[in-house]
């Protein structure tokens, strides 16, 4: 008796699992949807090379449309608002067959972003912000080879991945307003310093404003050899390795502004050799910390700005 009960009650359980992780169509039916279209886009810059092109664009509004699964986006669709519809959940692989650009899919309440939920589209930017995002699978951005920025601004997420990234195009990546407290060894190592498009070249910016972040690995960045920018303000940082930027021949502007540096050796400062412009306003330097900092970048006649 003991026996049926259990794989009664476990059969039930797998059930019930099966039925949550199912995608109901009906929420979006639902919804009220509008269509549009316009010549090329607007958004970051990243579109260069089609500012010309018509661009079939929807707008999805609602309250409770909880599941977004395949085949709700039409074919032509090129850009797709789904801001602040109350989405919590997403159909993998749910972009196949769709030629979609660019997703927003900010101000909703997706707590959890699975492997290959976007893998396999043309999505060229990506705005998850403004959710309460707390994991991300590590194939969660895998094989999506035209994805050029990421937005995943004010969420929970507290661990960057390595493995993210993996396959993708990215040139901006941004995860402010988060609880990231380290950058791991090989941090970025599915990214690339540039990006070549048609007669552009298109520098790595990454942005990792408010967050806690207190420790950076040497090697986060051994991959890299060019960064247009990365901004580390308002985080918890005292000091970095002589080695972390080491590697960077060319980082156009950094800013650790509102960390809390008292002063770098003589060796922990080669670490910005290669930034052209630093911005370290509101740290705890001392003076004699200020004057040998202003001291080294004269002499590489490089900014920097206190």
């Amino acid at each position: 008796m003991f026996n049926v009960t259990k794989i009664s009650f476990f059969l039930i359980f797998t059930t019930t699992i099966q039925c949550l992780d199912d995608c109901n169509k009906n929420y979006f039916k639902n919804a009220i949807t509008s269509y549009g279209k316009r010549k090329g886009y607007d958004e970051y810059r990243i579109f260069l090379e089609e500012e010309i092109s018509t661009v079939y664009s929807m707008k999805v509004t609602g309250e409770n449309i909880k599941h977004l699964c395949r085949n709700e986006i039409p074919e032509a669709i090129l850009k797709a608002d789904l801001q602040n519809i109350g989405l919590s959940y997403i159909e993998v692989n749910f972009l196949q067959n769709t030629t979609l650009r660019m997703l927003n899919l900010s101000f909703n309440s997706i707590f959890k972003v699975r492997n290959n939920v976007f893998s396999d589209s043309k999505l060229v930017l990506l705005d998850l912000s403004h959710n309460i995002v707390e994991i991300l699978e590590g194939k969660a951005f895998e094989n999506m080879p035209f994805l050029e920025g990421i937005i995943l601004d004010y969420n929970r997420i507290s661990k960057w991945d390595s493995n993210w990234f993996k396959n993708t195009n990215l040139h901006l990546v941004s995860l402010k307003n988060n609880i990231i407290a380290e950058l791991p060894r090989n941090a970025t190592q599915n990214l690339k310093g540039h990006t070549d498009k048609y007669l552009y070249i298109l520098l790595l910016k990454i942005y990792l404003d408010n967050n806690r972040i207190k420790y950076i690995h040497p090697e986060a960045f051994t991959n890299l050899n060019k960064m247009g920018i990365i901004s580390l303000t308002y985080n918890k940082l005292f000091e970095l390795s002589s080695k972390t930027f080491e590697s960077v021949y060319s980082i156009g502007y950094m800013d650790v502004s509102h960390n809390n540096f008292i002063c770098f050796s003589s060796q922990s400062l080669t670490t910005f050799n290669n930034v052209r412009t630093l911005v370290i306003a509101n740290n705890r330097l001392n003076d004699e910390c200020r004057k040998q900092m202003m001291r080294f970048f004269e002499n590489k006649m490089d900014v920097i700005i206190f």
